[in-house]
């Protein structure tokens, strides 16, 4: 979860995509589920942070999004988790694809990534 009402999580987005070149990007939209799921492609992602529709807003279980990668038999070469960090304890992520923690930099100062996770602390 980030603030998206603010550019700075679309424009962290941006910069990701802008560094690491991916040929797709699914951006979920979640609080105690998947609220919506957007993909882009090659062509669409040089636009990404003006792309963006947020949905949801209520509550945080980041367990949902594991779930749904699992349910929907998504295969992504990695995860970054955009965060403020604070989730349910002990997150139940069952997903073995890499896991980026980027938590933003008034986040919860004393999260651990689930086992396997790696953590960023974002800075402005």
């Amino acid at each position: 979860q980030c603030d998206w009402s603010s550019d700075v999580c679309s424009s962290d987005l941006a910069s990701i995509c802008e560094v690491a070149c991916p040929k797709q990007v699914r951006v979920l939209w979640w609080d105690t589920m998947v609220n919506r799921q957007q993909v882009f492609d090659e062509n669409s992602i040089s636009n990404i942070a003006s792309l963006l529709k947020p949905a949801g807003g209520g509550g945080t279980r980041a367990a949902c999004v594991s779930e749904f990668i699992i349910n929907n038999n998504i295969n992504p070469n990695c995860i970054v988790m955009l965060t403020d960090a604070y989730l349910e304890p002990n997150v139940k992520w069952e997903t073995t694809a890499p896991t980026l923690w980027a938590v933003t930099q008034d986040g919860n100062a004393g999260f651990t990534p689930p086992a396997g996770g790696k953590l960023l602390k974002m800075e402005d």
